[in-house]
């Protein structure tokens, strides 16, 4: 998803009642090389402190006008870059991260496959994502929500079972 001032300011009441909590304990997780897919205005930036991160990679299909890098004590860099077609060799990394990100990917299946491509054997992907709802009368509701939100929200679908597709893909959810 393409960040603007506008999203920050959409997400800030969802930040404030335990997002914020979810990505710095998400972000805790991280060690060696890392790559952030879909990395926005930096949200899970904010949270990187001393973890054993030896580089941290952070991409965006455009980079967000107004990120600011934090001060960190490994290297960090920044690539434009779309998750459904990674500029990255084979087995580079050993961490990566995705948070609110594969539900406006236009072909999260290529998506993944490029994510599971430059993950190290044993590397770890660690996301966050809204998912379908399990329930019936919630998927009926997604479902029937989803044309007009994609409209509104870059291309969102609220309907999305990534779970699954992350399953059919080869990872392994813990």
């Amino acid at each position: 998803m393409v960040h603007s001032r506008w999203d920050d300011i959409f997400m800030l009441p969802f930040e404030r009642r335990g997002l914020a909590s979810l990505r710095r304990q998400l972000v805790g997780e991280l060690n060696g090389s890392v790559l952030e897919i879909g990395g926005g205005s930096g949200a899970n930036l904010r949270h990187v402190d001393s973890q054993p991160i030896s580089h941290y990679r952070f991409t965006d299909r455009k980079i967000h006008r107004d990120l600011v890098l934090p001060e960190a004590d490994f290297s960090l860099s920044i690539t434009e870059a779309d998750v459904q077609g990674l500029p990255f060799d084979d087995a580079s990394f050993d961490c990566v991260l995705s948070t609110l990100v594969f539900c406006s990917v236009p072909d999260p299946a290529r998506g993944l496959d490029e994510i599971f491509r430059v993950l190290k054997p044993g590397g770890t992907f660690l996301f966050m994502e809204h998912i379908r709802p399990e329930s019936p009368m919630g998927s009926r509701l997604a479902d029937a929500i989803t044309p007009l939100w994609k409209a509104i929200s870059d291309g969102c679908h609220l309907n999305r079972d990534t779970l699954d597709l992350m399953r059919q893909r080869g990872f392994t959810l813990r």
